[in-house]
């Protein structure tokens, strides 16, 4: 061994016995592609489900197949030979221990009489039968899914994240390829029945794997954490994902991150990878707009509350994981109707509403029924974008299909035949709705079915979707709460989303609620905030209508009093302000109200209603300090005059 070793470079041996003195993927390709195809064509499985007809994934003869691998082989990657690149690698797996091993192994048998080859044929045997293995080790991995198909039919973006996983894929190591046999190796399962939908995004089984059991020990640490929690949400998943992953020694994990990276600066190549788990994880169609649209907004959402970009490959598998049931429905649905057509979100959701309904008499269960409608109709904002709203006619159909749903939720169909409600409905406003409740007012379902339509009718949700077409319904809440049909609690709630939900207040907006609440909202309730001198004192003067006499009964007061109060809490929390900040903005809005106030009449109080939900809201604010460092800053130094006298009416 050492004179060998002393009188030869073992690299030239190889260089002499294979490559005609040459050592480089050009020589490596053209001494040992040819028989390398042959073993890959008749050794590594293939799918054979594609329907495309370029693809190699598909049911072919031997011949048919070696002519498939070698064409892919010469397919080009950022200006490379597949091909080329693979030979880069196979080379990379051989040091210098490794060539002399082999090198010896050869000689030996010719001393031992185990081979009759000379000792370049005995090397070159070893050569051509260390890199059949390897070629077929990466063939078999990469095309895991139909990843192969890729190299057909791609673009600039995903050819450059192809090479990119491509080169950093780990392979097997040059024993474990010396001791392989031939084989058949098992093909993964595709996850739909289906067949074998379009690859879209390269090494999409590799990097989806891995993120989808990173996720599920991120969700086990979570609720190792968080023992109590009845679930996460996207960013506190996102957060605990994060972590996993730059905990990771698998390979993958930097594969995934460079890819992650790659997503969030392309909005193609994020299309492409949601489009891709939508058609291999919910077996939808490529003309998914709606379920688009629909994931989109719901990546917005969690990506402003996690702080992060909403084209994150890791937060769309959470947001995926944490919807699996709407998103399945939801893409079966527009698979069904957005194929045959080029359908707009109005459209495409009326074509959906039709089709709930219509399968009510055949459903086998009705509570099953009703969670369709919910989930569908929560959906239905995202799908349609922001500044978008319901024709009128899928309102109301979605304002008959919530009825039922309703009433099958409280157990109604115990009384009532829900068919017969479909065929006989006649209603245009939550007043119809409630009279048409009224033969049933001795049944015990009655008043959660009531309960039920309203918390659904003045839900944030329901009502941006109706918009400006929400006042006979707004009417009839008024109404209930003046006459007290309607608990104190629920009032509160259901007239806070009434005059709150269509808009967010933005940060320095916390003393100006009247720029939250729709005008025509808000001339509403003025009609009915009909005040006598007391209740005047607790409503602004811009949400009340003063003169005339008040019901003694009115409970509508108290409940926006509340209603008013509830919301400068809340904004005095999001904004973070103290009790000193409070108190100079405070000062700021009594003097202009002061301005702004007509000459008051004889014996009228000049007092505000959101004055003193403001005095509410600061001695909240200041007795939460006390409590938290026995010092409130509204009541120290120049301040604590100004306070006293607020705080004294």
């Amino acid at each position: 061994r050492d004179v060998i070793s002393s009188q030869f470079s073992v690299n030239q041996v190889f260089e002499r016995a294979c490559f005609n003195g040459k050592l480089d993927p050009t020589s490596i390709r053209d001494a040992f592609l040819p028989k390398g195809a042959q073993y890959v064509a008749s050794q590594v499985q293939f799918y054979s489900s594609s329907m495309h007809a370029q693809s190699i994934n598909q049911a072919l003869t031997f011949s048919q197949r070696r002519v498939k691998i070698e064409a892919l082989l010469h397919c080009q990657i950022q200006g490379k030979q597949f091909i080329d690149i693979l030979c880069e690698r196979f080379l990379q797996l051989w040091s210098q221990d490794a060539t002399n091993e082999m090198l010896h192994r050869s000689a030996n048998g010719l001393v031992a009489g185990t081979t009759s080859l000379s000792i370049s044929s005995a090397v070159h045997s070893q050569f051509q039968h260390t890199f059949n293995r390897f070629l077929a080790n990466q063939i078999h991995s990469i095309n895991i899914w139909g990843n192969l198909d890729l190299l057909v039919d791609t673009d600039e973006e995903s050819s450059c994240a192809f090479l990119s996983v491509l080169t950093m894929l780990p392979t097997a190591h040059l024993k474990e390829l010396l001791l392989q046999r031939d084989i058949h190796r098992s093909l993964i399962p595709l996850p739909t029945d289906l067949g074998m939908p379009r690859a879209l995004f390269p090494f999409y089984y590799h990097i989806t794997s891995f993120i989808e059991m990173a996720l599920d020990k991120a969700e086990s640490e979570f609720y190792a954490e968080n023992e109590m929690s009845t679930g996460a949400t996207p960013s506190q998943l996102l957060t605990f994902m994060l972590e996993v992953e730059s905990e990771s020694n698998d390979p993958m994990a930097v594969i995934v991150r460079d890819i992650r990276q790659m997503a969030e600066n392309s909005s193609s190549l994020f299309d492409r990878y949601l489009t891709h788990t939508l058609m291999w994880k919910f077996e939808a169609g490529q003309s998914t707009n709606a379920t688009k649209r629909w994931i989109t907004n719901r990546l917005s959402d969690a990506s402003t509350l996690a702080n992060c970009s909403d084209q994150s490959i890791i937060l769309l598998h959470i947001v995926c994981r944490l919807n699996h049931v709407e998103i399945a429905r939801m893409s079966t649905w527009d698979t069904d109707f957005s194929e045959s057509a080029e359908l707009d979100s109005a459209q495409f959701i009326g074509r959906v509403l039709d089709d709930i309904l219509s399968s009510l008499p055949r459903t086998p269960s009705l509570q099953e029924w009703s969670r369709s409608v919910f989930s569908f109709a929560q959906s239905i904002p995202s799908i349609l974008g922001e500044g978008l709203h319901l024709k009128e006619q899928s309102n109301q159909a979605l304002r008959r299909m919530v009825y039922l749903a309703v009433l099958i939720c409280a157990r109604a169909e115990d009384d009532m035949n829900i068919q017969e409600l479909v065929e006989n409905y006649d209603a245009s406003s939550l007043r119809d709705l409630f009279q048409m409740m009224d033969d049933h007012k001795a049944m015990s379902w009655v008043p959660d079915a009531q309960e039920r339509l309203l918390r659904t009718f003045f839900s944030p949700w329901w009502l941006s979707l109706v918009k400006d077409s929400n006042q006979a319904d707004a009417s009839f809440l008024l109404e209930l709460i003046e006459n007290g049909g309607l608990g104190y609690k629920l009032g509160v709630v259901l007239l806070r989303n009434l005059l709150f939900s269509s808009s967010a207040p933005e940060n320095g907006s916390v003393l100006l609620p009247t720029k939250c609440i729709p005008e025509h909202i808000q001339q509403l309730v003025s009609s009915h905030l009909v005040l006598d001198e007391e209740q005047r004192q607790y409503i602004p003067t811009w949400l009340r209508r003063d003169g005339g006499s008040s019901h003694p009964d009115n409970k509508l007061a108290s409940v926006c009093f509340h209603t008013l109060l509830g919301f400068l809490a809340d904004r005095v929390q999001v904004n973070g302000c103290s009790s000193e900040g409070l108190l100079l903005l405070m000062q700021n809005a009594i003097a202009r109200n002061a301005r702004k106030r007509l000459q008051p009449m004889a014996g009228e109080s000049t007092l505000d209603g959101l004055e003193n939900a403001l005095r509410v809201c600061l001695i909240s604010l200041i007795a939460q300090e006390l409590a938290l460092s026995s010092q409130a800053a509204a009541l120290c130094d120049i301040s604590s005059h100004s306070a006293e006298v607020i705080l004294n009416g």
